[in-house]
């Protein structure tokens, strides 16, 4: 290998490190200083179906994605100035059309999720918190910050880097699926399938449309229609703050049929025509190298 690509690859992978870092060390460090203190009263009077335990951590973890959005954009304004917008596409343009059929598109496996669950006689309830816009807007607030910062990462710099480096999506689209699983923290080894599916299924959308609004739409109703009011995932049998519930415990089979659901999306996508290409990040790389 070339010295100028190695020091490529070397540049490419700190700025990844220093993103993650950034991200965890930000969380963490938020929750150490916020564990002595309890929540504002103006917190607890705006979004009075929260508690201090729940509020902290869901904070603590917003900070953490501002924290590694803004190391990535300073790094790419360091390192690659000029490429931060095409990182969202192809033509550096931010296309609003696009983010709503990715959005659309995310309620096929959530319908197939629902369907399971009506089929079963296991009813939907409103929680406490359902009537409390704050908390709606809250909710819409961290989601979009998380989903958008996620697939900038994942499916821009992450995905965008590894094609200009290997010329090879699918190796691209394996690696920033892989690294989009650890990151979660999967309890397992099949925990971790789960978001690497997800990653390939977002991968999949930007190789179709040329973008990450795609995948930033669908990703955001992901997480939009899971977490609910902010609330656990898949704990809708539990409405101490949340603002959608189900009478029973969901089952394993009902999250099987969401995931199967995403899984034909994948195969759907895997059959449609589309070509992934970007901007060659890493040639200023090579310049600064």
């Amino acid at each position: 290998m070339d010295r100028p690509k190695l020091l490529n690859i070397s540049l490419f992978a700190l700025v990844a490190s220093l993103v993650e870092i950034a991200r965890w060390g930000a969380t963490d460090l938020t929750w150490s200083l916020t564990i002595p203190y309890p929540t504002p009263s103006f917190v607890r009077n705006a979004f009075p179906t929260l508690d201090h335990n729940f509020y902290r951590p869901q904070f603590a973890e917003i900070v953490g994605v501002v924290a590694s959005l803004v190391v990535l954009l300073a790094c790419l304004i360091a390192f690659y100035p000029g490429s931060s917008r095409y990182l969202i596409s192809v033509n550096g343009r931010f296309r609003f059309d696009k983010f709503c059929w990715g959005a659309c598109a995310c309620l096929f496996p959530w319908a197939v999720f629902f369907f399971s669950e009506i089929v079963r006689n296991n009813s939907l309830s409103f929680g406490r918190s359902w009537s409390h816009a704050e908390v709606w807007l809250l909710a819409s607030v961290f989601i979009g910050l998380q989903a958008f910062t996620e697939e900038y990462v994942f499916r821009g710099y992450l995905l965008a880097g590894l094609f200009s480096l290997s010329r090879s999506y699918l190796l691209s689209a394996c690696l920033s699926s892989l690294a989009f699983a650890l990151v979660h923290r999967p309890e397992s080894l099949a925990a971790s399938a789960i978001p690497f599916i997800f990653g390939l299924l977002c991968c999949e959308f930007r190789r179709i449309s040329g973008g990450m609004e795609f995948s930033f739409g669908y990703h955001f109703v992901w997480n939009a229609v899971s977490e609910t009011g902010i609330m656990p995932n898949f704990q809708w049998y539990d409405n101490s703050y949340g603002t959608l519930y189900f009478i029973n415990q969901i089952n394993g089979w009902s999250v099987g049929a969401l995931y199967l659901g995403g899984l034909l999306l994948l195969l759907f996508a895997r059959l449609c025509r589309g070509e992934y290409a970007t901007r060659m990040l890493m040639l200023r790389g090579t310049a600064r190298a």
